[in-house]
């Protein structure tokens, strides 16, 4: 109705237009409604479960399907990639997609081999060696040869990589390259071994861990510099006396240190924000959760019972549980925890509320978990996909 047009009957156009406010309004209110329930009931509802059913659908008859071929190594790294495998070992680097199809081979042989996952592209490394290799689907982005051995590498959820290695005049060396694999930064210790390193999401920092002796023994400490300057002697926070095995962010602002006693977590400007002790020997870990991390304790120090626990981002237990038997391996992926025994595989809740199961699992010894709460089943020659 153009707006120079008197109604015939103005009072049935005003409730005509009331109902439309009222009905736009209610529109919205139950949008909000919505998605408010979605942040709030999102475990109960189980979203992931009905991204699995579309995500593979018609996959049950397919052979193929989640099912990956390699040569057997004895020392290799796996790693869950997009929708399929990547498998670092003496032969090189290989991503398979997820009917099994070998999508990038980089012959680059590495005898300890590492590989990691971040921003859509992959990072295998031979710790101790020189190799650094970094693939993505479409093929090879950099295949690097250093000329002194590598200690430590990290790529992070943006797919920033940072290395440290030792160096010629120096006890070590860090570098980071960008999301577009280009120097960003790099820094160099004259005084102090730097065996750890991890990179923030978008590049602005990097973490490592310093060592020195204090008083005849060592000392840990945690090291944080801005890669956006040059000249700085960084930010420190003392990590006592214990051994320290990894670190990595938890985010862009927090970072996890795992100790040998200690899981600590630290805000990126070195306060530390919170601390979970083990009350027994950590036997494995896996930093891959969102938001928290794994832990696998022998409380009683006695083998065949373990204590599974996962830790959030301010030090606090989420959830514990004990499972009997040789535990022989454990992931975290999305808000999943998983734990693989001779016995099956059991994935839980990031509280460790139990998800899914299965016993089919003859053969496996590795374990890859998926943030769509789906996993990886690895062997000596071959893998293959759970799908809840």
């Amino acid at each position: 109705m153009s707006d120079n047009v008197t109604p015939l009957h103005p009072e049935r156009e005003r409730q005509r237009r009331r109902r439309r406010k009222l009905l736009t309004l209610g529109g919205v209110v139950v949008l909000v409604l919505a998605v408010v329930a979605l942040i709030l009931f999102r475990d109960a509802l189980n979203l992931d479960a009905v991204r699995r059913y579309f995500t593979y659908l018609g996959t049950e008859g397919d052979a193929s399907y989640g099912q990956y071929q390699y040569e057997a190594h004895s020392n290799g790294a796996f790693a869950a990639y997009e929708d399929g495998l990547a498998v670092a070992s003496a032969a090189g680097l290989e991503i398979f997609d997820d009917s099994g199809g070998l999508l990038v081979r980089m012959s680059s042989g590495m005898t300890t081999p590492a590989a990691a996952a971040g921003g859509g592209v992959l990072l295998a490394w031979d710790v101790g060696g020189t190799t650094l290799c970094v693939a993505d689907g479409s093929g090879p982005l950099l295949d690097e040869t250093l000329e002194q051995p590598l200690l430590d590498a990290d790529i992070s959820a943006g797919g920033e990589i940072c290395w440290a290695a030792a160096a010629e005049s120096y006890r070590t060396v860090l570098t980071v390259l960008d999301s577009a694999r280009q120097e960003r930064f790099r820094w160099y210790s004259s005084s102090r071994y730097l065996p750890l390193c991890a990179v923030a999401e978008g590049g602005g920092q990097l973490a490592a861990v310093a060592l020195d002796a204090e008083g005849g023994a060592f000392r840990s400490c945690l090291l944080l510099l801005d890669t956006a300057v040059e000249e700085q002697d960084g930010v420190e926070a003392d990590l006592g006396n214990q051994l320290i095995y990894d670190l990595d962010y938890a985010s862009r602002s927090r970072l996890w240190v795992v100790g040998e006693e200690t899981l600590q977590v630290f805000d990126s400007d070195g306060a530390q924000r919170g601390a979970c002790e083990y009350g027994g020997a950590l036997t494995d870990y896996c930093l891959g959760g969102d938001d928290f991390a794994f832990l696998a304790l022998d409380t009683q120090r006695t083998g065949g019972r373990a204590v599974l626990r996962t830790v959030d981002t301010d030090g606090s237990v989420l959830g514990e549980v004990t499972v009997d038997g040789e535990i022989l391996d454990i992931s975290a992926a999305g808000r999943y925890a998983a734990v693989l025994t001779a016995d099956g595989l059991q994935i839980y809740t990031a509280k460790l509320e139990p998800y899914a199961e299965t016993a089919e699992v003859a053969g496996a010894a590795e374990l890859a978990l998926r943030a769509d709460g789906t996993a990886l089943l690895i062997g000596s020659t071959s893998a293959w996909l759970y799908v809840p």
